[in-house]
């Protein structure tokens, strides 16, 4: 290689160290950083963990349970008996059979909402 040769890159290689100097600089005057970006409402999980450090009792909206319409008519004592039996056999897994005591149950007070 002559010198000449080399002269000729000298200044290619300076441009290129100087934009990968712009670069990492990240073309920003110093100074103190100031947000461009408008406040933005939390994500879910963080509205999520906000919540989970409240009590039930500060947690909006304040849940009231539901209550019972005095114009729904009791079930039958046939009907809470085959409840019965069908919470037991879920209770031992057995779906199938407690889902047929659910049908007899409702075939024996087929009117109750």
């Amino acid at each position: 290689m002559t010198s000449l040769h080399i002269l000729n890159r000298t200044p290619f290689v300076f441009c290129c160290l100087a934009l990968g100097a712009i670069v990492a600089a990240g073309c920003e005057s110093p100074g103190p950083s100031v947000s461009r970006v408008a406040p933005q409402e939390p994500t879910r999980a963080e509205a999520k963990l906000s919540k989970e450090l409240l009590t039930l009792d500060l947690i909006q909206p304040e849940v009231i349970a539901p209550t019972r319409n005095p114009e729904i008519p009791e079930l039958s004592e046939r009907a809470r008996e085959q409840i019965g039996k069908a919470k037991i056999l879920l209770a031992d897994r057995r779906y199938t059979e407690a889902a047929i005591e659910l049908e007899r149950a409702l075939r024996s007070d087929p009117n109750h909402p």
